[in-house]
């Protein structure tokens, strides 16, 4: 069976085939068979002759599956279900840390910016006895005069 147009039909029939592991094998040779046989019976024929000698392969599929048993087959799809939400919830999680994260590194970097004052406008010249006034008032721990 190397002709793409079965390769395509086999490919959207295995998308929506949700059965157990055994019987999903099982079906799918079955439909690559039966499509083989057809496709040695009409070498030319193209995806849309596929899909008027079996269905749509939804529909293709819903008859595959009245087959099984429906319990199995409302457990496999359950669980697919319950995959498809987990992976939907794991993602909402990360993007939910990542915004979290990048918050707590955008807090960060403002704190800095309480303790430096931006000044705007000509520089002034202060007398030497107003600037010690001003330091005399600092805390202990923020009088450090570079090389003292």
């Amino acid at each position: 069976m190397d002709n793409k147009a079965a390769g395509q039909y086999l490919a959207r029939v295995k998308r929506a085939l949700v059965c157990g592991k055994t019987d999903r094998c099982r079906l799918l040779e079955r439909c690559a068979a039966m499509i083989g046989d057809f496709q040695q019976e009409n070498p030319e024929v193209g995806y849309d002759g596929i899909v008027d000698a079996f269905g749509e392969p939804d529909a293709f599929v819903s008859e595959l599956l009245s087959g099984l048993d429906e319990a199995t087959v409302k457990a496999a799809q359950k669980r697919r279900r319950l995959i498809r939400w987990g992976a939907v919830a794991a993602i909402i999680i990360v993007l939910i840390a990542l915004l979290a994260f990048l918050y707590i590194k955008y807090r960060q970097s403002t704190e800095i910016g309480q303790y430096f004052y931006t000044v705007r406008g000509i520089p002034q010249e202060m007398p030497p006895e107003e600037v010690e006034a001003i330091i005399d008032q600092l805390p202990e721990e923020s009088r450090f005069y570079g090389g003292e």
